[in-house]
């Protein structure tokens, strides 16, 4: 698909009229990933029973205790993955790091039954062997467009084009937020983007959400994985989103590397990799880390946007130029909170169940998620499967209900938590 050129004078054309996308608004959207304190396993967050509806809601909670999980009262973010030397209690890696603050839930740091010794507790958004130090915040940040089209049309049309994002020139401090590829990163649209809350749109405004169905990517960019910061090597593992997939279970036409071997159009189309890397910032009063956020040292600067034509060389359509102040802005607050059970009837008595959450859902951008990993850093068959709601921010973008959006009217068991 190609956009629409109309004559305006002496070489200078209408384009992009039509069906032929543009972008409306871009932004970056920052998450805090993990928190340290001066107690081991740092900022942490209560974990919940969920409530269970009534039977007639033919639905049964998650259980986020006991078997691998272990019998925690807690989810701790500054566990990070350990290396074999301090995988055995013995050596008392946290009795070492936090002399007079390592005892948790009744259990020593050279005990095995310490929380930071279950893999499925590390935070693999942190170093190996490294937690944050008190009073210190890990972010990471995700950038977003927004798309806008006069009529998008009723068929599955996605637009044949590559979208090429420079983001070199935006820094965390003195660091570089997007240091891949020169900070260039190239996407292409997956999902159908004219689908919205099970319509079709006849025009206008695309949410971002719907660019990002089903998408999957790395906690950072391909390339920067091990790198830098952050210790999680793998790609998604192409978790199900659903509850009809039960383990074992296989790899699908969704999952990260699926497309990297394709071609032209669908040449990587499900990956999106703008995001950034990991950066830590000091919160505001080191004594009080769970109560303060801390600022984000943004330096700001041009960030180059081209629409272009899916060919080789590939051709410019459209070019755009946004600008980004420089700020010292507040830094996102570590989730803390978990969302218990929600559930109601409908008009014909059958229920609508919105799924409980838990706080590390919003740690991680990887679809795999933070926490619930093995020794390795692959996401284990407990927390993959769907009910537990386990997983990272890009784990559920619409694709268990088949849309991005969803109303309760209409919803038997939905997990719409964006």
């Amino acid at each position: 698909m190609t956009p629409t050129v109309l004559p305006k004078g002496k070489d200078e054309v209408y384009r992009g009229m039509g069906r032929f996308l543009t972008i409306s608004e871009v932004g970056l959207n920052f998450i805090a990933c993990a928190q340290g304190t001066d107690t081991a396993g740092g900022v942490s967050a209560a974990r919940i029973t969920p409530t269970t509806p009534p039977p007639a809601a033919n639905y049964t909670p998650p259980t986020w205790r006991g078997g691998e999980w272990g019998n925690f009262d807690f989810w701790y973010s500054n566990f990070p993955p350990l290396s074999a030397t301090n995988q055995d209690p013995a050596n008392g890696f946290y009795k070492n790091k936090y002399p007079t603050q390592h005892e948790l839930e009744g259990k020593k740091g050279d005990e095995a039954l310490h929380p930071g010794y279950n893999p499925l507790n590390w935070n693999w958004t942190l170093d190996k062997d490294a937690p944050l130090a008190s009073g210190m915040k890990r972010v990471q940040a995700t950038f977003l467009l927004e798309w806008f089209c006069p009529a998008t049309g009723w068929t599955l049309i996605n637009p044949d084009i590559q979208i090429e994002v420079d983001a070199s020139s935006l820094m965390v401090g003195n660091q570089k937020m997007f240091p891949v590829n020169g900070g260039k990163t190239v996407i292409r649209p997956f999902k159908h983007m004219s689908n919205a809350w099970g319509i079709y749109q006849r025009g206008g405004t695309i949410s971002y959400r719907a660019f990002l169905q089903e998408r999957k990517l790395p906690a950072v960019a391909a390339g920067v994985n091990g790198n830098t910061k952050g210790s999680i090597l793998f790609p998604d593992t192409n978790i199900p989103a659903n509850d009809t997939d039960k383990p074992p279970y296989t790899p699908g036409k969704v999952d990260y590397s699926y497309y990297s071997s394709r071609s032209d159009i669908l040449k990587d189309c499900n990956q999106y990799n703008l995001v950034s890397d990991f950066f830590d910032v000091p919160v505001d009063d080191p004594a009080t880390p769970a109560t303060e956020d801390g600022k984000i040292p943004f330096s700001g600067g041009a960030v180059t946007v081209k629409i272009m034509t899916n060919t080789s060389p590939a051709k410019v359509l459209q070019t755009f130029n946004f600008d980004f102040p420089s700020a010292d802005f507040l830094a996102p607050k570590l989730v803390t909170r978990n969302e218990d059970t929600r559930f109601g009837k409908n008009w014909d008595d059958t229920y609508w169940v919105n799924q409980p959450v838990p706080a590390p859902y919003w740690w991680s951008y990887h679809s795999d998620g933070a926490l619930g990993r093995d020794q390795s850093g692959r996401i284990t068959s407990t927390a993959a499967y769907p009910r537990t709601r386990m997983g990272g921010r890009f784990r559920y973008i619409g694709n268990e209900i088949g849309s991005y959006g969803e109303t309760q009217a209409t919803a038997r068991i939905t997990g719409e938590i964006w």
